[in-house]
């Protein structure tokens, strides 16, 4: 298949309206950053911006977001983790067994050298050693 640099330029025309890059939109131009604006709450409105704030907001119960789509929308969940996972079998004669090999395995990849940076930050054992006080989340 092949296209003429005239069809190139009318499809790009009639696609003007439709789905388009962030590039097509800017029109490849060069912008630069854009400057950013700090969100200040409206004096009104108490804002306790604390994470250990969120649930005594909601009365200590927490947010279930399946009850409120349940409420709002009538939309119950049949989620079971099972379809996602394999149930472990603990009554299994090989159980403890296999629980032991696995946790070495864990074990030997927490403790293995990272050659990637965010593999490293995953990585709890990692974590301890790394000193990324100096980085912000870009840097990482």
């Amino acid at each position: 298949m092949s296209f003429s640099k005239k069809d190139a330029t009318e499809s790009r025309q009639q696609n003007g309206h439709g789905f388009r890059t962030d590039s097509a939109i800017s029109g490849n131009r060069q912008q630069g950053e854009r400057v950013l604006q700090r969100w200040v709450p409206d004096e009104n409105i108490p804002v306790n911006m604390s994470l250990e704030s969120t649930n005594k907001q909601s009365g200590g119960a927490g947010w279930d977001q399946f009850a409120v789509n349940e409420r709002l929308f009538g939309l119950t969940t049949d989620y079971d983790e099972t379809i996602y996972t394999t149930a472990i079998d603990k009554s299994h004669p090989e159980y403890s067994k296999r629980y032991a090999v696995a946790d070495r395995k864990a074990r030997e990849i927490e403790n293995s050298v990272a050659n990637n940076r965010h593999v490293e930050e995953e990585r709890v054992a990692d974590n301890l050693k790394v000193d990324d006080s100096g980085l912000d989340e870009e840097d990482k």
